[in-house]
């Protein structure tokens, strides 16, 4: 019974996507612009700053929120809220209401990680961090997290269904920016500098 409430749960909350909203509030719909992504690095762009850390830290808190929630809930159940993890970034990346078409999950990922090892995730975080600064690929830093994560926990982590759940969450994250990986590939993603940055594999 706690895994469906978990699944449930997560997916709602994760389906709550204030970068969305807000562009409704203005009068707009945020997948139409910008970078056409209902997420925070798109409510920046397309909204300012001051929403950015709204929409980031409502982002983040998702995932974080509803692993604690059902360890509120459910006595002993930790993978139970491990599932409530990685639904609310399911229920990021593909909310109903929005057909489907969400953000693209790396904060709600970051929350996700932080509540599964906060140690861990902060190091791994701070030292992609860092890659993404001495290349100027902001995609380095958030391949570097999503993949990191994972293989780190594997090693640290007593559970293999937790790093399975960990390993599924990366995967839909990584499958939502595959586009960015197009770009990179293609010498057009936009670098921490603003300007194009990438290799030229692929014809733009």
């Amino acid at each position: 019974m706690e895994y469906v409430v978990a699944i449930i749960i997560g997916y709602l909350l994760g389906s709550i996507n204030p970068a969305y909203l807000f562009g409704r509030m203005k009068g707009f719909d945020i997948r139409e612009r910008g970078s056409k992504s209902a997420g925070a690095s798109n409510a920046k762009i397309c909204l300012g700053w001051g929403y950015f850390i709204v929409v980031v830290a409502y982002d983040i808190l998702k995932s974080i929120i509803a692993v604690l929630l059902i360890r509120f809930l459910f006595k002993d159940a930790y993978l139970a809220s491990i599932i409530a993890g990685l639904s609310a970034i399911i229920g990021h990346c593909y909310p109903f209401y929005l057909d489907f078409k969400g953000g693209k999950g790396f904060a709600s990922y970051i929350g996700f990680s932080f509540i599964v090892d906060w140690k861990c995730c902060l190091i791994i975080l701070v030292a992609s961090l860092v890659l993404a600064l001495i290349f100027n690929y902001i995609v380095v830093s958030t391949a570097s997290m999503i993949i990191g994560f994972p293989i780190a926990i594997l090693f640290l982590e007593a559970s293999i269904f937790v790093v399975i759940i960990m390993a599924i969450g990366s995967f839909v994250v990584l499958w939502k920016h595959r586009i960015n990986a197009v770009k990179f590939l293609s010498k057009q993603e936009i670098g921490i500098n603003g300007k194009m940055v990438g290799i030229n594999l692929l014809k733009p």
